[in-house]
């Protein structure tokens, strides 16, 4: 292979090889997809409306009305003051890192499947692991500084953990209520929960609308992150505002991904994360990923079958160890060569190193508290919580591996995302 360096001028003779492989990858074989995941995706074709009547949208509108309104706190029982402790006490032991936090949503669904939303973000967090070993894996340290690495991963640290530590609880103490067949919502405001998050409980406790609960949650989840990470000036300034972060939107390498197992392969649902400074576009994803879940049942079971059975170590040899590894095999290599032709591995090439997070990064501790902030404003969010995604397609399987092959591209040809 004709070696290019930077600065070069790409003649003909030197870029052929690499578009050779583009072009393999822009008319790879979608046989491997079979009829299974070419039906369902037809199904998508169409909008799933939000089942919701509006005697429902006005109950919703004013429980949060009501709960704007009141700004004193009733006293705790002792009952209750043990029943908060014992939440607190079981968040922040699942709140070390990625990896026991997203064992604890999954657990926590599996006890309680009607509430969709523990394993959406079982499956969400799945990809923070992945995104955070990346980091330390066999391709951005050749693209980004180290600190531009550290930078990156407290950004996704801090966003699991201040997800993490805002909505187990809340998990916890509905199904607490569940346990006693009363409603103890009313003690969401001691955990510093969104008012707008005790009405919707408090109207689930009623109605029992899972789409409607987990569309709330990820309103909910993505706003509380708004001002304390995504606005943030420091992850503004380190992260977002990066070349390399927009470059990574730019080159379709963010995807948010779901395994699932046919006869052959696993293959991966999901969506590319094109926005995600953008509040809206965040919403959306987390939408358009809960349909994928919850919408669709072949794929829905397959990938729960798939979670259950695969710990999450956050390599992403959790689900194609055919291409990655959590062993490193090339220590010695004097310049890096590719290892992929396409979403197989070149002959001879070893996979791809995926670390697992422990061997990765080491648990963060004295994390900066999350600060008390109400954005929920007034009930007009009602509507937008209930606005529903359109789904085209869903197997995303081709185009990540397209993201691999031109990462490993920028590599070869010597032209880091950001100088370093």
């Amino acid at each position: 292979m004709t070696e290019v360096k930077r600065g070069d001028v790409l003649t003909p003779n030197k870029i052929h090889p690499f578009q050779r492989l583009l072009s393999k990858l822009r008319h790879m074989n979608e046989e491997i997809a079979g009829e299974l995941i070419r039906a369902p995706q037809r199904l998508l074709n169409r909008k799933r409306k939000v089942e919701i009547s509006p005697s429902q949208v006005r109950l919703l509108k004013q429980l949060i009305e009501k709960h704007l309104s009141q700004t004193k706190m009733k006293k705790l029982t002792e009952v209750e003051s043990n029943i908060l402790i014992e939440i607190r006490r079981e968040s922040a032991k699942h709140n070390r890192n990625n990896v026991t936090r997203t064992k604890a949503y999954l657990v926590f669904y599996r006890r309680n499947p009607e509430i969709h939303w523990a394993f959406l973000a079982h499956m969400v967090s799945r990809n923070g692991g992945w995104n955070m070993t990346d980091l330390k894996g066999e391709l951005l340290p050749h693209l980004l500084s180290n600190k531009e690495l550290n930078h990156f991963f407290s950004f996704l640290e801090r966003c699991n953990w201040l997800i993490f530590q805002d909505a187990y609880p809340q998990l916890l103490l509905y199904e607490e209520s569940k346990k006693q067949n009363i409603p103890l919502f009313h003690l969401l405001p001691h955990l510093n929960i969104s008012v707008f998050m005790r009405a919707v409980w408090e109207w689930y406790w009623t109605v029992r609308n899972p789409k409607v609960v987990t569309f709330a949650l990820i309103t909910n989840e993505q706003n509380y992150i708004e001002s304390r990470v995504v606005k943030n000036s420091f992850y503004l300034e380190k992260v977002l505002n990066t070349i390399a972060f927009k470059t990574q939107s730019m080159l379709s390498m963010n995807h948010v991904v779901f395994p699932f197992r046919t006869q052959q392969q696993v293959r991966l649902a999901g969506v590319i994360v094109k926005h995600f400074a953008e509040l809206k576009e965040r919403i959306m994803i987390g939408k358009k990923l809960y349909s994928i879940l919850f919408e669709i049942d072949q794929i829905k079971n397959r990938i729960e079958a798939w979670a259950v059975k695969t710990p999450h170590t956050a390599s992403r040899a959790d689900y194609w160890p055919q291409l990655f590894s959590d062993l490193r095999h090339d220590i010695h290599m004097p310049k890096y060569e590719p290892h992929l032709n396409g979403c197989k591995l070149h002959d001879q090439a070893s996979p791809l190193y995926s670390p697992r997070l422990q061997d990765a990064w080491r648990d963060v501790h004295n994390f900066d508290p999350p600060g008390l902030y109400e954005w929920c404003k007034n009930s007009d969010i009602v509507d937008q919580v209930i606005e529903n995604v359109e789904i085209t397609k869903f197997d995303v399987t081709e185009e990540c591996c397209m993201a691999l092959n031109r990462i490993e591209l920028a590599i070869v040809l010597k032209e880091p995302i950001i100088d370093k």
